[in-house]
Order: structure tokens, then sequence, then C-alpha cells
């Protein structure tokens, strides 16, 4: 009888350490609720963490690594300089990014940045841009690509008289009184 007592008394405490136990003291992860854009192009995507652009999210799974934009942070995103120029080449890989001396095909994912105002993309291979949701954009400067399209529907753009082949402004929206023309 003197061995019932021991295991009455473990199985008593392994019971009572059980019923202690709850799900209240477990927490699990939201889903991520964040309005993720895939980027197909990781020179780009790679380039917008170099300068530090808000927004970027680095998804490595299966020794692979993906690139997405949070849809609703780089839409506050006002400036982007994305050039490939020789010395922006030699920062980027003083700086160790794997993608340096790629150039960016794809802008997938610009039209985001709704806020966008200014935009250089110099000494890259992007073929086609589309800009037209990018309402805000005054400055675009994209010399030495290989674009074939380029879509500014619904901005008014004129070339700049400064002599650069490839620089664009657009003017300054009126805000004037009756009789003033618009461009």
């Amino acid at each position: 009888m003197k061995c019932a007592r021991p295991l009455v008394l473990t199985t008593l405490v392994a019971t009572a350490a059980a019923l202690a136990c709850t799900t209240d003291d477990v927490t699990t992860q939201p889903p991520d609720s964040r309005n993720l854009f895939p980027l197909p192009d990781a020179a780009f995507a790679e380039y917008l963490i170099f300068r530090g652009v808000p927004g970027v999210v680095v998804n490595e799974a299966d020794a692979a690594t993906a690139y997405s934009l949070d849809v609703d942070v780089v839409g506050e995103v006002t400036e982007l300089s994305l050039s490939k120029t020789n010395s922006a080449i030699a920062d980027l890989q003083m700086a160790g990014v794997a993608t340096a001396d790629t150039r960016i095909t794809s802008l997938a994912g610009l039209e985001h940045f709704l806020s966008l105002e200014t935009l250089r993309i110099t000494s890259n291979d992007v073929a086609s841009i589309d800009l037209s949701r990018l309402t805000r954009l005054r400055n675009l400067e994209m010399n030495f690509n290989e674009v074939g399209s380029l879509n500014l529907s619904g901005n008014c753009w004129r070339r700049d008289r400064s002599g650069s082949a490839f620089a664009w402004r657009q003017p300054e929206r009126s805000t004037g009184t009756a009789g003033a023309r618009g461009l």
C-alpha cells in the first residue's frame, strides 16, 4: 500500500498542473494584414532598400529571396533616385548590394508610389514605364534607358528647355482666377 500513495500524489500534481495551463497565455501572430505587391525586379527592390525607402518587405523562404512593397507605406514616398551611373554602382558595391551592377529592367510596383513628385531612373534598362497613376509627379529624369513605352496619360507634361534630352517637367497647375489659362 505504500507504493500507491506516491502514485496518487504524482497523479494529483500532474492533473493540477494540466488544469493550471490555459490558452490565455499563448499568443498567436495575427495574419499579415499588409497590402503587399510583389516586386519582380530584384535590382529595383534592392536599390529601394539601399536608399532606405520605407515599405520594402524582404521575404526569405526556401533559400530564395523575394521582395514586396507595402502599398500603404510606399504611397507616402515623394522622391526616388534610382540611377545606375558608374558612381552609383560603386556606392552600391561598397554597400554590398548583390545587384549593384545589375540595371533595373522593370519598375512594376512604381504605380503604388502615389505621392511621388520626383523620379530619376538614369542609366537603367527600363523598356516600359506607366506613370498614369502618379498624378503628383513633377520631375522625371530617365536618360540612357531603352524606353519604348511611356504612359503619361492623366498628366500634362512639357520638355524641359535646360537641354537635357529626357528631362521632363510637369507644369505647375493653375490655382488662379477666372481667365487664367491652363497648359
